[in-house]
């Protein structure tokens, strides 16, 4: 919590962008740097480990605050060019981002582990944290295993064990060596990298405190004079609003990008069905794939993979119907000037 506080208070003094990448820096060393201690140095020194998660928590609370505040200012800059306020769109859209992170970031790491021979509290059905008092009705148990029971006069964490010594390393908290080194690789090699590679877009972010302040003018000053022309602070151009017709919302299901690439409306029509016929050759492969396996780990990702073409198969249906029907042709027809030089339509 205190952290939050340091953020937003470095943050006005030193900016947003300066803030966020050298802390993405900072992190992504720390991740590295501790992915490469041995573990067995952090049993013999356990104490390590609360410096080191102090140090993580800055990460973990930096993701929450700064980002969002940028956000904030993107949003002001795009109603400086569209001319409304899209909190909404932009705030669900960054959701849904967090969300598939979040997806693929829960499954590929388990995936692996899985596969790496990973098995929760070490194949025991209680232990290290799991009361067996709770789970089997053995309260002077401390963990309770296929070929191993540990008893204890009280069973609680850490009690002596009763008729063994007490084991290097609790079998309820045992795993490979290939399960503990893809633990580290995902727990802190993976961060690390990221948040280093994430520090270089980051160091390009345009909008800081001056340009923003200039952004809330122009808006403002369009607004108390609806019909000026204000000019974009980050490259100077005059703002151009978007005439938001019906016409225009119909060609803007289509970038212009894509327009430059495919030249015509046949174009893009060739273009969306092979893709819509992709996408459901891939969907029909993996279920397939997800109900002769009978393997775990791809049923995950396959349910990761569906989740994808559950965006991807609507959106693409949509505005290939949207080419097809002739209020698509009337659209470009009657707007001439948001059609990109050399798109043809067919007729």
């Amino acid at each position: 919590m205190g952290t939050i506080s340091l953020l937003v208070s470095a943050a006005h003094r030193y900016g947003k962008r300066a803030v966020l990448v050298h802390v993405l820096l900072l992190e992504g060393l720390i991740y590295l740097g501790v992915a490469l201690v041995p573990g067995s140095f952090f049993r013999e020194h356990p104490w390590a480990l609360i410096p080191v998660g102090m140090l993580i928590g800055v990460g973990q609370v930096l993701g929450f605050v700064l980002p969002d505040a940028m956000l904030a200012d993107i949003i002001d800059y795009a109603e400086l060019h569209s001319g409304t306020r899209d909190e909404g769109m932009y705030t669900v859209i960054e959701t849904n981002l967090q969300q598939f992170v979040e997806i693929a970031g829960g499954v590929v790491p388990m995936v692996a582990l899985s596969a790496a021979g990973y098995a929760p509290l070490g194949g025991c059905t209680c232990g290290c944290g799991v009361s067996c008092g709770r789970a089997l009705g053995q309260p002077y148990a401390r963990w309770h295993c296929p070929d191993n029971v540990g008893y204890s006069c009280t069973g609680g964490f850490g009690s002596a064990l009763l008729y063994a010594p007490e084991p290097a390393v609790a079998p309820c908290a045992a795993q490979g060596e290939a399960v503990q080194g893809l633990i580290s690789l995902f727990f802190l090699a993976v961060p690390g990298v990221l948040a280093l590679v994430a520090a270089v877009p980051a160091s390009r972010y345009p909008i800081t405190a001056p340009a923003h302040a200039a952004i809330r003018a122009a808006v403002a000053a369009r607004a108390a004079s609806p019909g000026i022309t204000v000019y974009d602070p980050l490259d100077g151009s005059a703002v151009v609003l978007p005439p938001n017709t019906p016409e225009s919302f119909v060609l803007e299901h289509f970038s212009r990008q894509e327009w430059e690439v495919y030249g015509s409306a046949d174009g893009l029509r060739a273009f969306l069905r092979s893709r819509l016929a992709a996408w459901i050759a891939l969907g029909a492969g993996m279920l397939a794939l997800m109900l002769y396996s009978g393997v775990e780990a791809v049923t995950t990702l396959g349910c990761l993979v569906l989740s994808a073409l559950f965006v991807l198969l609507p959106w693409d249906a949509v505005r290939l119907h949207v080419i097809s029907t002739a209020r698509f042709a009337h659209a470009v027809s009657q707007s001439l000037s948001a059609r990109p030089s050399g798109v043809e339509v067919a007729e």
